[in-house]
């Protein structure tokens, strides 16, 4: 699978390592991933969101804020930005808690699961659901045991 390979940030305005110093391959849905390489395409230079002056800021850049302002637009959600798409991202996620701390860069499980992952009601009773489905016929009645005084 393609993905967007991390391996830089910006550090006061120069290239540096990423906050939790690992290079980390993010898999991207093929549709995705044509987007963003044609993005990468027309971008001047090596940058995907350079600043006004086309260097690196860890700041959104002129170019992020016309994107998320082009998705708000688009999703009538008038307030939205970059952090609650992460949020939202790792809260739909369905998969190994450890598989989404890595695709986030987070340090740690903790770290994804505490702060980005809301618990959601209707997963929580499909998750109920399906491991009352796998314990159906597996389980043993147990009798009621009667207290006599």
């Amino acid at each position: 699978m393609d993905g967007l390979l991390i391996d830089e940030s910006a550090l006061r305005g120069q290239a540096s390592t990423t906050k939790n110093k690992k290079i980390r391959r993010v898999p991207l849905p093929p549709t995705l991933y044509e987007e963003i390489k044609a993005w990468a395409d027309e971008a001047p230079g090596q940058l995907l969101f350079p600043n006004s002056a086309g260097r690196m800021d860890r700041r959104a850049s002129i170019a992020m804020c016309k994107l998320v302002k082009a998705v708000c637009t688009a999703t009538g959600i008038s307030d939205l930005t970059p952090r609650m798409c992460r949020t939202t991202f790792a809260t739909l996620f369905r998969s190994d808690p450890r598989d989404l701390q890595d695709i986030l860069g987070h340090s740690t499980v903790n770290l994804t699961m505490e702060v980005y992952r809301k618990p959601i009601t209707s997963r929580q009773r499909a998750a109920v659901g399906e491991l009352e489905a796998r314990l159906r016929g597996k389980v043993v009645t147990m009798p009621q045991i009667r207290e006599t005084a």
